[in-house]
């Protein structure tokens, strides 16, 4: 093992340690992680749904096809734009909670 990996792995590791902090300390970080997680399950259901529409109703294979890139495509797009704005504004109330917290700790522990 090079230098360079183990820079990478510790890297990860740290990343990994503060998520995880972030996680277990700010319920509204947590929330957003359950938020994200549903808005795919459910794109993904509702494109699933889409694509056995398609074949009840007995379209041509091609026609399923090219409905069924189209179903996927403007799925992902609504479920990207959401994440993004769940991840906007969580970031926002993140970076105050972080705040919050390092002026109730750490002041504190310097008096």
């Amino acid at each position: 093992i090079n230098e360079h990996t183990i820079n990478k792995l510790s890297y990860k590791k740290e990343i990994a340690l503060v998520y995880e902090w972030l996680y277990i300390h700010c319920s509204s970080f947590r929330s957003t992680c359950y938020i994200v997680t549903s808005i795919w399950s459910i794109g993904f259901l509702l494109e699933f749904l889409g694509r056995l529409t398609l074949i009840i109703v007995r379209l041509s294979i091609n026609k399923i096809v090219i409905y069924g890139y189209v179903i996927l495509s403007s799925v992902t797009s609504i479920m990207i734009l959401l994440t993004i704005i769940c991840i906007v504004k969580e970031r926002k109330q993140t970076l105050i909670f972080i705040k919050q917290w390092k002026n109730d700790h750490l002041n504190v522990q310097q008096e």
